[in-house]
Formats: structure tokens, C-alpha cells, sequence
């Protein structure tokens, strides 16, 4: 049987089975995907041109969040001091806070649960405080796998334009 467009009935169902298909693969794409860990090319690439962060530092960054956290946005570490939470392992009570008080008198003043996300806007924005107060000194995970080292190859094959 042909309809009046020429196409036999299987033809139109099938194409139309192939239609639906892709309207649902194009509906997951649009679906925002969150990510345990984070690709150093990309957020280098986001660190430039999103947080514009100097592209001379965002080396030694790059190695901070390496040996801080792996890569991994929601990280939380149980240590002697107590939690750390993101990126940049921000220490609970000292960067962020888990209660109202303790968020008020935090350096950063943010809840800790905003450091365990994909969104790096509080993460920056609170690094930014810990760099200009101390710079990267402060993290003994710097310290210890960074300082003195020819950091540049975190950059390499990652275009940041």
C-alpha cells in the first residue's frame, strides 16, 4: 500500500521509528551529565577563559587540584583536622562551614556543600581568598609535588582559546 507521499506504510514507520530515535538521543544530549572527576583540559580551558585565571599560574593549579583531589569535584577527606570537601579539599570551619555560624566565620563564607559539585564558581571564588591571603604555600599538596618543579607540561595538548 502507498500513502499519497509515495512512501509504503513500513517505510514511513520505520522512518519514522528512526525520527523518534534521534529526537531522543539529541533530548539526552541537552540533559546535563555531572562528573565525579574533571578533565584537566577542560578545566584548564575553563579556568582561562570562564574564571580568568592567569594563564601563568593555572599550571601550579592544575597540580594543586592533581594532588589535592585528583581531578575529583566531590571529594570529601576525613583527616585529623577534620573535613575537606571539592576541588581544593576546603577545610570545614577555616574555608567553608557545615552550619550557619561556622559558615559566617569561615574565610570563604559558603556552605561546604557547594565545594562538591561540578560548578566551580564558589570553588574559585574561594580559592581566589586562599591564593591572595597565602598563595599556593598554603597547600602542603602543593608544597610537597609542586613547588620547584616545570609545571607547563599540565598544559600540554590542552588549547585554552
Amino acid at each position: 500500500m502507498i500513502n499519497t507521499k509515495g512512501l509504503t506504510v513500513n517505510q514511513f514507520i520505520n522512518g519514522n521509528y528512526i525520527l523518534l530515535g534521534l529526537l531522543i538521543v539529541g533530548l539526552f544530549n541537552l540533559i546535563p551529565v555531572s562528573s565525579r572527576e574533571m578533565n584537566r583540559c577542560s578545566l584548564a580551558k575553563s579556568l582561562y577563559t570562564r574564571y580568568k585565571v592567569s594563564k601563568s599560574i593555572i599550571p601550579s593549579l592544575l597540580c594543586l587540584i592533581e594532588h589535592s583531589s585528583k581531578f575529583d569535584a566531590f571529594k570529601i577527606t576525613e583527616t585529623r583536622e577534620g573535613k575537606r570537601y571539592g576541588i581544593f579539599q576546603f577545610k570545614v570551619g577555616e574555608h567553608c562551614g557545615d552550619n550557619g555560624p561556622q559558615i559566617d566565620d569561615s574565610l570563604c563564607r559558603v556552605p561546604c556543600g557547594k565545594m562538591i559539585d561540578d560548578q566551580l564558581t564558589d570553588d574559585v571564588r574561594c580559592w581566589r581568598k586562599i591564593y591572595a591571603k597565602y598563595g599556593f604555600s598554603y597547600w602542603p599538596e602543593w608544597v610537597n609535588n609542586c613547588r620547584g618543579k616545570y609545571l607547563v607540561s599540565y598544559l600540554q595538548g590542552c588549547p585554552l582559546y
